[in-house]
């Protein structure tokens, strides 16, 4: 109110002097901040990644979202032992050693306030609408089990809504257990809140390898727009079994635990050339998708005694290792082969997404690999060549290398976006019911054959574009190679229909109890070229390069050749291991 007379008393001066002084007065006028309250503050979430996020984010708050951060931790536990066990986890934090005064002073300003009633709800309103300086909006982070969602935000939007600025809820996956519990957690949140104000927060988007998709994809937009997909790949592998955490993966299995998410969420971003919004984008890929039956499901050789240690039941048909081929009907994607693969007790450690066009160039997103950076990876580099502004680039020939700068910590990075509002880094309702959707079918369907702890997989796509095992399988006496079992042929009675493929190929139908001990498979053979694809209804309309994939060597984008390879070399049979 008092800028402009304040401003004019120096027009004898320098215009440029004033001009100054009015911006400086009325920032501080309008000087602001925003409340962070973190509920489960004292959780093995919170402890181990969200304290150090909220830290990090505190000393460059001002300067991304022009307001500073005043956070308070909440829960159920009584406020003197709430608070101690905070201010231990924020003593443990990591940070450089010039940091220190500032993570001693980030200590002193953080509390904790209990929340188990209404009222607890209501007086922690009245705590933050409090102070001299404006809120500019409240943000509440949602640590806690899902069952816990709905009554909490119930009490949010009744008793701590903020009178003025924005409110933004972020709740942690899962985000349901199959389509009809995701609608009704879904239906449920829309009661108290706008979707606006719901953050779906899916770890996997804030890693590093994750985070670079987006902007690099952005800047080569006309290029990704005009090139014609041939061949996508997107895999999750993992070294570690499921020991003392069977329990939770017996309720999960892995396309609840990795497909319908985080995979889903790596298809979306790849495909997105910018176009349409990603979640109009997201949405409209998702419903264009079709599973190609059938999928291949194993189990890793050890889980049913894993199982059996944890006190589960026997003869678990739990898969542990899942590759699935997926067909889409847009135009931009209707020629091209999709294949998503996870698994667990594999030969390495390694996550990434890949696209090859038609050109044979392909772009590699490398997420996780042993002892390797997170990067962008331009094979046969001809258009695709446009560096994001404060990336390093390196290029050797037609390889071009890129990395930009982003928080290791996947969580550090989407708090940052949750308090700038970029959506796009959240899990919207729509693609997330269509997600389960496109997932629900194979939820129930069991593991059909064992590999061996340590085990190189190879795949590539049988004659009607599902995944297959490569031909180098190598069984002990006249067992089947694998048995595939199709939902169409359930029976009563825990018997179902089973296809057992021999090593002619030949299908023959014969019964798979549930007790049934799987077959002794063994999947052998050195790292190299897989064989060509066999077609798809319709073939990538150009033949591009054929190169061996960076992660566990599955067969690369190479359209089919006149006449299918011949099988692999023989090897040995490893020693016969019942289970």
């Amino acid at each position: 109110r008092f800028a402009p007379s304040f401003v004019a008393s120096f027009e004898h001066r320098d215009s440029m002097f004033a001009g100054l002084l009015f911006v400086l007065i009325c920032s501080v006028a309008s000087a602001a901040h925003v409340n962070v309250v973190l509920l489960g503050a004292t959780g093995n979430l919170a402890g181990k990644y969200l304290w150090q996020a909220l830290f990090d984010n505190s000393l460059i708050a001002t300067q991304h979202t022009g307001h500073a951060l005043h956070i308070l931790g909440a829960g159920t536990m009584e406020k003197t032992a709430g608070l101690e066990k905070i201010r231990t986890i924020i003593r443990g934090l990591s940070v450089a050693v010039e940091q220190k005064e500032k993570l001693a002073a980030f200590l002193e300003s953080v509390d904790y306030v209990q929340l188990k009633t209404d009222q607890d709800f209501a007086n922690l309103h009245t705590r933050l609408s409090s102070g001299t300086d404006r809120e500019a909006g409240r943000l509440f982070y949602l640590s806690v089990p899902a069952s816990a969602y709905p009554g909490i935000i119930e009490r949010i939007n009744t008793h701590a809504r903020p009178r003025a600025g924005w409110l933004r809820v972020a709740i942690e996956k899962p985000f349901g257990r199959d389509l009809q519990s995701a609608t009704s957690l879904a239906q449920q949140l829309h009661l108290k809140l706008h979707e606006e104000e719901i953050f779906r927060v899916d770890h996997y988007l804030g890693k590093p390898g994750v985070a670079m998709m987006r902007p690099f994809i952005r800047v080569n937009q006309n290029a990704f727009q005009r090139a014609l997909p041939a061949f996508i790949e997107i895999a999750m592998l993992e070294t570690e079994d499921c020991a003392g955490r069977t329990a939770f993966y017996e309720e999960t299995g892995i396309i609840r635990d990795v497909f319908q998410n985080h995979l889903t969420e790596l298809l979306a971003l790849i495909t997105d050339t910018g176009v349409a919004t990603p979640e109009e984008h997201k949405a409209a890929l998702l419903a264009s998708l079709t599973p190609v039956d059938p999928p291949l499901l194993g189990q890793y050789r050890g889980y049913r005694a894993h199982v059996l240690a944890d006190g589960g039941q026997e003869n678990s048909t739990t898969p542990t290792f899942a590759s699935v081929a997926l067909r889409s009907n847009l135009t931009a994607l209707q020629h091209t082969y999709i294949l998503l693969t996870s698994g667990k007790m594999l030969h390495e450690r390694r996550a990434f997404a890949r696209v090859t066009f038609n050109t044979g160039e392909s772009v590699t997103f490398l997420i996780q690999a042993p002892h390797e950076r997170p990067r962008v990876i331009v094979e046969h580099a001809q258009t695709l060549t446009v560096t994001p502004r404060d990336w390093t680039a390196t290029r050797k020939g037609s390889l071009l290398e890129l990395t930009g700068d982003f928080p290791a910590s996947p969580y550090a990075t989407l708090i940052g976006d949750l308090l700038r509002n970029v959506r796009s880094s959240f899990v919207d309702s729509t693609s997330l019911l269509k997600a389960w959707e496109l997932w629900e079918p194979l939820l129930a369907l069991p593991a059909t054959w064992i590999y061996e702890p340590g085990q190189e997989i190879k795949v590539r796509l049988g004659s009607e574009g599902e995944p297959v095992l490569e031909e180098n399988l190598k069984v002990q006496s006249n067992k089947p190679v694998r048995k595939v079992i199709t939902p169409s042929a359930q029976k009563q009675g825990g018997e179902q229909a089973a296809h057992t493929v021999s090593k002619t190929g030949s299908p023959q139908p014969q019964p798979l109890r549930a007790n049934d001990k799987h077959v002794n498979t063994v999947l052998e053979g050195a790292p190299g070229h897989g064989q060509p694809f066999a077609p798809l209804t319709t073939p990538p309309p150009h033949r591009g390069q054929h190169h061996d994939t960076i992660a566990h060597r599955m067969t690369m984008p190479h359209p089919p050749a006149d006449k299918p390879a011949g099988p692999a070399a023989p090897h040995p049979p490893k020693p016969k291991e019942e289970l």
